[in-house]
């Protein structure tokens, strides 16, 4: 059967790179057809430090994704990285109408202001997302267009990242044969949400924290649209280095260990404080003993610190920007860990839940895990965000996910 478009996602982590492939389906939906996963080792803290290792890994995951038979070309790709940071902006503009009829030519000009994002030197402006209109200071207006008045406002969230560091993705990219696609850089903390967070949510007020091995990828929304977002250089791997240290054995013994005795703090132990668990030394040659509760310990002294930053991150968006957070929605490989929620609860006095992604409705369940929720948040970005083909068009003219459509249409009005 001939194939029908498709769209590919490339998420290149600290851990792994996921690649994968949607297609777009004759009754109007999206099914995502092809995924392919290697290891990577070429970056750390989400800045790349071996582009070869790099590269290898992306060339490796496309083409198991491809062994499906589907093709790859152009990418969405997502981004990550401690340099990556966001700023309110807003744009004012007269309405140019003699009878002050607010025109699409006034909207286009007050969304073009929004993006005057003071940028610093070395910087570039990754994306921009409309949050709302205010026509003569009423504010909290949807679509301005055929209103009257004298003054519209825009109110804008902008991420910015530096320049290095996004030309060395782009370039990694490249050099594994493949294009991005023309606004195809996305913030990992955006498309995660994308996958992960309700709808009720986003309208009460929400942050999305997604736990990287390398980086912790953390966005607020409020009123529906993204506000504020922040990357830090602390995951699932510096809680592997902590433990490494701590008794003498390798990082990849530490990551297995996590996995399968690992808890958020020795209070989860549930009766086996005196449990012994025995692995190999550095060295290879000594087998190391340690209690269940001394592991819980190390780990709790990471989690502990990552909770601060959370909640340095939750009292600046309050006090700096008058968001709410209701709720707080974990992700991500480091999220599955016993007793994370629990513990964030505790340091954050919010209600905190761990998600997998939960769109698109037919999400294959190899794909439903807290580990995917960038790549699939990205196939979603793609599908509704980026300029589709006329046939694209009517295939997914009835795609059930309105909610995104919306965000899509924002997103289209600014780039």
């Amino acid at each position: 059967m001939a194939k029908l478009e498709t769209l590919t996602a490339l998420d290149i982590g600290t851990s792994k790179v996921v690649c994968a492939i949607v297609e777009f389906s004759r009754d109007g939906e999206v099914d995502i057809v092809a995924k392919g996963v290697h290891h990577c080792r070429g970056l750390s803290g989400g800045a790349l430090i071996d582009c070869a290792a790099t590269v290898e890994a992306i060339e490796r995951a496309v083409s198991e994704a491809e062994k499906s038979g589907y093709t790859v070309g152009n990418v969405v790709v997502g981004v990550s990285s401690e340099n990556l940071t966001s700023r309110y902006s807003q744009g004012t503009v007269a309405v140019s109408g003699l009878d002050q009829e607010i025109t699409k030519e006034d909207i286009n000009r007050v969304l073009g202001a929004s993006r005057q994002v003071g940028v610093p030197a070395g910087s570039e402006i990754l994306m921009v997302v409309p949050r709302g209109f205010a026509v003569d200071g009423q504010r909290g207006i949807v679509n301005p267009e055929s209103l009257i008045g004298n003054r519209l406002e825009a109110e804008a969230y902008a991420c910015l990242a530096t320049s290095a560091h996004l030309q060395n993705i782009r370039n990694a990219v490249g050099k594994a044969g493949l294009d991005i696609y023309d606004k195809g850089l996305v913030p990992a903390a955006l498309a995660s949400s994308l996958a992960v967070l309700t709808e009720e949510e986003k309208a009460l007020g929400v942050m999305m924290v997604d736990i990287g091995l390398g980086t912790s990828d953390l966005a607020i929304y409020s009123e529906n649209e993204i506000a504020y977002s922040r990357v830090c250089a602390m995951g699932g791997g510096l809680l592997a280095l902590d433990v490494a240290k701590s008794f003498n054995i390798s990082q990849a013994e530490a990551e297995g260990l996590i996995l399968e005795e690992g808890l958020a703090g020795p209070q989860y132990l549930q009766g086996q404080e005196g449990k012994q668990l025995t692995v190999q030394s550095v060295s290879g040659d000594v087998k190391v003993t340690l209690t269940k509760r001394e592991l819980a310990e190390v780990i709790e002294a990471r989690i502990d610190e990552l909770g601060e930053w959370i909640k340095e991150q939750m009292e600046t968006a309050r006090e700096r920007l008058d968001l709410n957070v209701s709720g707080v929605v974990l992700t991500g490989g480091a999220s599955q860990l016993l007793g994370m929620p629990q513990k964030l609860h505790a340091l954050l006095g919010a209600p905190v839940r761990v998600a997998a992604p939960c769109y698109p409705a037919r999400l294959p369940q190899s794909l439903a895990s807290p580990i995917y929720s960038t790549v699939v948040g990205l196939l979603i970005y793609g599908v509704t965000c980026l300029p589709q083909s006329e046939e694209r068009s009517k295939k997914t003219g009835n795609y059930s996910m309105s909610w995104v459509q919306c965000a899509a249409e924002w997103l289209n009005k600014v780039f």
